[in-house]
């Protein structure tokens, strides 16, 4: 008996899916447009496996993004797309060093669009406060060798969580003023220092 066409088909794609690692990730599908529909699909497909991870764990690799597909990630959650900013969070744990630096500084921008869905989101996953003043203060690689930029960000972020009266988040807004406070002060004593050469 003949297998029909269109089972044979899918048949083929399957094995080529094993074959293919790259093509079967459900990061592509999420990635392709990242929604909240997209994010229970990838949550069913790696959510598990996603705790497991951690720095150095060989398994991060089998869950994490991966180079091309994290550089998208994170285009996305500076955007301000909520859905891509969870899905960051839920493997965060896999990041490598490089990749946990670029996803504070891409956070920080989503901060900047979204801050109160930011702050439900931090305080839903309670985000320890490390992280928190991570996201809060590491600004975009373009902003480096650039104090006067730097201050300018750091100046805006406060006046954004200055601008929070949601009482729901009074403790993660009195946590970040005092992190990014604490910046402000810092780079400006890095620009007295510059400019005093």
């Amino acid at each position: 008996m003949r297998m029909p066409t269109k089972i044979c088909s899918i048949a083929i794609v399957c094995v080529l899916c094993f074959q293919v690692n790259a093509y079967c990730s459900p990061w592509d599908d999420f990635l392709k447009k990242p929604k909240v529909d997209g994010l229970v699909m990838l949550k069913k497909s790696i959510g598990k496996n996603a705790e497991e991870c951690d720095f150095g764990n060989p398994i991060n690799q089998s869950i994490a993004p991966d180079d091309k597909q994290i550089n998208k990630l994170f285009g996305f959650i500076c955007h301000g797309n909520e859905s891509a900013f969870r899905a960051a969070l839920m493997v965060s744990k896999c990041f490598g060093t490089g990749d946990s630096e670029d996803f504070y500084r891409s956070s920080g921008l989503f901060f900047e669009r979204k801050p109160l869905t930011f702050l439900k989101i931090i305080k839903e996953k309670k985000i320890q406060d490390s992280e928190l003043e991570d996201f809060l203060t590491m600004l975009p690689l373009y902003s480096v060798d650039k104090v006067d930029l730097k201050i300018s960000m750091i100046k805006n972020r406060i006046k954004i969580l200055g601008n929070i009266h949601d009482q729901r988040f009074n403790m993660l807004k009195t946590n970040g003023m005092r992190y990014l406070r604490k910046e402000k002060e810092f780079l400006e004593s890095k620009q007295i220092e510059e400019d005093s050469k």
